[in-house]
């Protein structure tokens, strides 16, 4: 922390000032998984939920114990307001299972996480589903990641429209 010409106290920044963002800039959440990335996988202690739900909301992170079925472990949720929006005007709104009335694409996520288990490469998986009379495409990027001494298969999934 800086302080003062004197010495005393802290400088406070100027105000209406926003801070200096540290650190690169990821377009993707591929490039930043990458950037993490030893020997095809991710340790989830490295992951920065916070910028993950600001840049890539909604991302989740899954486990899937040997031989076991697929849990979600968290959602990178973007704060949201009562009335759904966030700090990026209708993000909060964005949210790939808001209408997913009938399942198909939390179906579909499961379906390819499960498939996904064991692989030590990123995957992309698309798939067009309806909802309210209109095809919506949506493109799922897995990211294996892992937990020191834990045997089960983690993934870092990000859904988007395609």
């Amino acid at each position: 922390m800086e302080t003062s010409a004197a010495g005393l106290e802290p400088e406070q920044p100027a105000s209406g000032s926003k801070p200096v963002a540290t650190g690169p800039e990821y377009r993707r959440l591929l490039d930043y998984w990458r950037a993490l990335a030893r020997q095809g996988r991710v340790s989830v202690e490295k992951l920065d939920g916070d910028m993950i739900a600001a840049r890539w909301p909604y991302a989740m992170l899954l486990r899937v114990p040997p031989g076991g079925i697929v849990d979600i472990i968290q959602v990178f949720a973007p704060a949201c307001d009562a009335n759904g929006t966030g700090a990026e005007t209708g993000v909060c709104a964005q949210n790939p299972f808001a209408r997913d009335q009938a399942s198909q694409i939390s179906s579909w996520v499961l379906q390819v996480a499960q498939d996904a288990v064991g692989c030590h490469q990123p995957s992309r998986h698309q798939e067009t589903f309806y909802q309210a009379g209109r095809a919506r495409c949506l493109l799922a990027e897995l990211l294996p990641c892992h937990v020191e001494g834990d045997r089960a298969a983690y993934l870092l999934l990000h859904l988007q429209d395609a």
